[in-house]
């Protein structure tokens, strides 16, 4: 059964991150490795560390610290693409994963600190 969710695991870090991973998508992936939602979420958290919320959380915040660096977009124009609707809540969650605001850690990054 882990070797299912380590593969189900790895296969979820492609997703469309502006997607809603909600409750509905686990209960959906979850039925694909044939456990009910409590094992499921119990065995997702031992093999990942992480709810398969926070997970799909970090997800978004990387690919979007990802893109900001590569391409030079704004927080505004990469928060809406990995799926945040507020920009507030994005700057919220980004300082509180990586300890800097976006653009502070832009600037770090740019500038060889990390």
């Amino acid at each position: 059964m882990v070797p299912k969710l380590r593969l189900f695991a790895r296969q979820t870090c492609k997703p469309d991150l502006a997607a809603d991973l909600g409750a509905a998508h686990w209960t959906d992936q979850r039925v694909n490795v044939n456990m009910g939602v409590s094992t499921f979420q119990a065995h997702f958290k031992a093999v990942t560390g992480l709810s398969p919320l926070q997970f799909q959380k970090i997800l978004r915040l990387q690919e979007a610290r990802r893109l900001m660096y590569a391409t030079g977009l704004d927080v505004g124009a990469v928060n809406r693409q990995v799926g945040y609707a507020s920009a507030s809540q994005f700057t919220r969650e980004y300082t509180r994963l990586f300890s800097s605001t976006p653009r502070q850690d832009m600037t770090e990054l740019r500038l060889g600190g990390a």
